[in-house]
């Protein structure tokens, strides 16, 4: 298989002087439009967002969507700039080109950070139940977007050399140079499935933990299931904190897998590009797209959602300390129903009790199950069995 610098000598140059035909400017419109109306949900929400920041100021969950909503405005904001080459028919170098290449670059990175950080926080919270602060929250921040900063600045300013400017046109845009191609998937494609991959299984493993699948007992780790029929072994084991836990996560856990879905496509073809396999123009036009189209589908699942950033002030605090379960074979099964069980002919006729136990009282922190007394048969009466005796 070819290496990749041989590959990218390969490749198509694009020519300045053939102007583009009816079929890229109609391509180049669709992602215009793409953007538009990526960038239009965006705004509108992070204007709503703010408007209601009194009540979302209980969670630093808020402030990295705010950030992943950012990112989608720079990377809708660097496909919008496609209007300027489809109006004069042709991608050219120079400062607007760099500056797309760096919006889209700072843009697509940005999305899979904040979709990773977001899976991380909810981790910390809902599985480590870790205590979050104002402070770390602005330190995550400040690191987060001084890391996208640093991606997009070191090229141009570190790698470049001479083979040629680092942002420049690779097709209908610009981007990474395809002169770069070591570069194009280590400081863009590598950030964005190792998000994806992470954020996946990171999530995966909070809504196990908070449907009470995986807990901790002797100090190890263990994963239980149960039937669909015997789920309310795990639902009677929940408290508050542990229903509110699993509706925060059960809402978020779609922000990654959307993020997945619409940017998998977009990056097999481009790796086939890499490889000089050929794709279909309107194929590339159609995933990429659906990739531009990230923020309005995030503002899709807000919507949907409707409760995806609840309002904490009327929820338990979800760092507050657990109390521990019993998960011996005794009493990891929660709290069982009240039951009734077989009457054996020498069974005595008791009250309500609990089995396994010697006293007829019973109390709320016991595991084992509550019985239901058996109600007595009706006894027949004989004439034999009234008879009177004299002393």
């Amino acid at each position: 298989m070819m290496g990749l610098n041989q590959v990218a000598l390969e490749l198509p140059t694009p020519s300045f002087n053939e102007q583009y035909g009816k079929d890229q400017i109609t391509g180049l419109a669709i992602l215009v439009g793409a953007a538009g109306i990526s960038g239009f949900a965006v705004w509108i929400a992070l204007f709503t967002i703010i408007l209601r920041s009194s009540q979302y100021q209980n969670t630093h969950v808020v402030a990295f969507l705010c950030s992943l909503l950012v990112s989608n405005l720079l990377q809708a904001a660097g496909t919008a700039m496609n209007a300027k080459w489809a109006l004069q028919r042709l991608t050219e170098e120079g400062g607007f080109c760099r500056l797309q290449a760096g919006l889209k670059q700072a843009g697509n990175v940005g999305m899979a950070l904040w979709t990773f950080t977001l899976s991380a926080h909810l981790f910390t919270l809902l599985f480590l139940r870790w205590r979050h602060t104002k402070l770390g929250s602005y330190l995550t921040l400040a690191t987060g977007w001084l890391f996208v900063v640093f991606i997009v600045v070191l090229g141009p300013i570190g790698l470049e050399d001479k083979r040629g400017n680092y942002f420049a046109p690779t097709g209908l845009w610009c981007w990474i140079s395809n002169a770069y191609p070591h570069e194009q998937l280590w400081m863009e494609y590598f950030w964005e499935l190792l998000s994806a991959g992470l954020s996946t299984i990171i999530y995966s493993i909070i809504i196990l933990r908070v449907r009470g699948n995986l807990y901790v007992s002797g100090g190890r780790w263990h994963v239980r299931f149960v039937p669909r029929g015997e789920s309310w072994q795990l639902n009677m084991q929940r408290d508050l904190i542990d229903t509110s836990m699993l509706r925060v996560a059960a809402h978020m856990v779609w922000f990654p897998v959307t993020y997945t879905v619409l940017l998998l496509p977009m990056a097999i073809c481009q790796f086939l590009k890499m490889y000089n396999i050929a794709v279909p123009f309107w194929g590339i036009i159609v995933m990429d797209t659906f990739f531009n189209l990230q923020g309005f589908f995030n503002i899709l699942l807000l919507l949907i959602t409707s409760r995806a950033i609840p309002d904490l002030t009327t929820l338990p605090d979800l760092s507050a300390p657990r109390k521990s379960v019993d998960m011996s074979p005794k009493g990891r099964y929660g709290i069982t129903p009240f039951i009734l069980p077989p009457k054996t002919p020498d069974d005595p006729e008791k009250g309500l009790t609990r089995t396994g136990s010697n006293t007829s009282s019973s109390s709320a922190d016991s595991t084992s199950p509550l019985v239901l007394p058996v109600k007595p048969k009706a006894q027949r009466w004989s004439l034999a069995s009234l008879r009177l005796t004299r002393s």
